[in-house]
């Protein structure tokens, strides 16, 4: 009840853009269940977080600690 009938039109017009694209993405959070989707976004953080180029100098550190004994 805070938004204007205007503003409901252009969020309701971008989201039908963005659904149209939805192909283009590498994820997808579906907004229909707050619970889920919340879900959903924490494990895509998760997993972007774990992914090989962004742990890669972690591991050659953790590399050199065993060549050490």
């Amino acid at each position: 009840g805070l938004e204007s009938g205007e503003e409901i039109r252009r969020r309701l017009a971008n989201a039908g853009q963005e659904m149209e694209r939805h192909s283009d993405y590498d994820y997808l959070v579906i907004n229909d269940d707050q619970d889920r989707a919340l879900r959903d976004l924490t494990a895509i953080v998760l997993a972007q977080r774990s992914r090989g180029e962004r742990r890669r100098a972690e591991c050659r550190r953790i590399l050199t600690t065993f060549q050490r004994r």
